[in-house]
């Protein structure tokens, strides 16, 4: 039986990938193929269960600034129970005691944070260094654990600055990673998604036609492709390209850095909320002395969960302990704002670790300073036939890192690969 070639292959079956893949499907002239290493599809969108088949985004969960997205347009939402995360409570603890004040508190982080110069950048320690201490307490918490889940002194405020705001917005309650996938139906039924496909390495030296091999040494080829490995991927040098790289391109990946975000979930009974008249989405935000602060998230899309955010150096600090040591420490972290009842079953925990998954190498992307300008530089091909694709990459300019953006970003990929697709093709 002969190798296929295809005329374009999509390495990642994310929501960039499924973007593409979709945006392929609406030419049926296209042999098209989508390669995904893991043994599931929908990347960096993942909705786990735990405790009483509780659904958890481990991933990405919001649709944020659901006014001016327009991801929010989707007519298949409608097909999809959702619950509008924007008017929320805000406590703040500190030495687990609440600050009657904790809500001017953030207002006056969030004033802070604003007037941001276009055109000097500075890293977002630098920003807040004039405040007081516990605005940039809970700035950690922001950038961290919210924004680009890196530390203060390494987070560039203007490329914090030019994408949409992270304010909350539209959560789902099946979880945001049930509707991504969903969307890849028809691709499933078309058999275009190759599950368990890791590419390690791409030839493109031949003009004809573009070799890759997975990491059992099986080859593939395809005229053109398009590549929605996250910037982890793409530094780590876990995909080998033949020739390297252009400098453009390598000097963009070198601007770029992948964030640490983590979860930690904690799914209790409905007496725990019923019992502090937590009726809705309630944030808390838990800041004690000698330790890396903490932002909870309770009632996520209305579910008897809470959401612990950690990020940055914090993040790899407790990864690096294991899954259940991890676990414990921000459960006995909790203790101190809820008290010693709070005690969750152990089938009723879990916790992300993007940061060590080989398939992502870090939670989502970021800018070093100065670096803002890599998002733009990255969409352009690469020979003319690969084509980059992702939430690092800003095809659509102020959605870099949001979901959409990874949408966007694939389908206008898609899109530049069709354009330029070539007739004919040999091995």
């Amino acid at each position: 039986m002969d190798t296929p070639i295809y005329d374009i292959a999509i390495l990642g079956c994310g929501a960039s990938g499924i973007a593409a893949g979709n945006k392929l499907l609406n030419n049926p002239s296209c042999n098209f193929v989508i390669f995904e290493g893991a043994s599931r599809i929908g990347g960096r969108t993942f909705t786990d269960k735990i405790g009483r088949d509780i659904p958890v985004d481990m991933g990405g969960s919001w649709i944020h600034s659901n006014e001016v997205n327009p991801m929010a347009q989707d007519p298949a939402i409608s097909g999809f129970q959702t619950s509008l995360d924007k008017e929320f409570p805000i406590y703040v603890y500190v030495n687990g005691k609440p600050l009657s004040s904790g809500d001017q508190i953030v207002k006056n982080f969030t004033h802070a944070k604003e007037g941001i110069s276009p055109i000097t950048d500075i890293s977002a320690a630098e920003h807040l260094a004039e405040e007081e201490p516990i605005i940039t307490d809970i700035g950690d918490l922001y950038f961290g654990n919210a924004a680009s889940g890196k530390s203060l002194h390494t987070t560039s405020m203007q490329d914090e600055s030019s994408t949409e705001p992270f304010g909350f917005g539209l959560l789902f309650k099946d979880g945001m990673g049930n509707f991504i996938t969903s969307k890849a139906g028809k691709l499933f039924s078309e058999g275009k998604i190759q599950l368990n496909t890791t590419i390690c390495e791409i030839d493109y030296s031949k003009r004809s036609v573009i070799k890759m091999q997975d990491i059992h040494g099986n080859a593939h080829y395809a005229k053109k492709i398009i590549v929605t490995a996250s910037i982890g991927v793409l530094k780590g040098g876990l995909i080998r390209f033949m020739p390297e790289l252009p400098e453009s391109h390598l000097s963009a990946l070198d601007a770029l850095e992948m964030g640490n975000m983590e979860k930690f979930v904690f799914a209790l009974d409905e007496s725990f909320f019923e019992k502090r008249g937590i009726t809705k989405n309630t944030n808390y935000m838990i800041i004690d002395e000698g330790q890396p602060p903490l932002f909870a998230h309770l009632r996520t899309a209305g579910n008897p969960t809470i959401t612990v955010f950690t990020g940055g150096d914090v993040s790899k600090a407790l990864i690096s302990k294991g899954k259940f040591a991890a676990e414990k420490i921000i459960l006995e972290r909790l203790k101190t704002v809820f008290g010693d009842g709070f005690t969750p079953s152990l089938n009723a925990v879990d916790s992300s670790n993007w940061t060590q998954n080989p398939l992502t190498e870090g939670s989502y992307s970021g800018a070093k300073i100065g670096g803002h300008w890599a998002r733009k530089a990255l969409t352009a091909p690469v020979d003319q036939r690969i084509h980059l694709a992702g939430e690092a990459i800003a095809h659509s300019p102020n959605w870099y890192v949001h979901i959409y953006g990874a949408i966007a970003s694939g389908e206008i990929a898609a899109e530049k690969a069709l354009g330029t697709q070539s007739r004919s093709a040999k091995i």
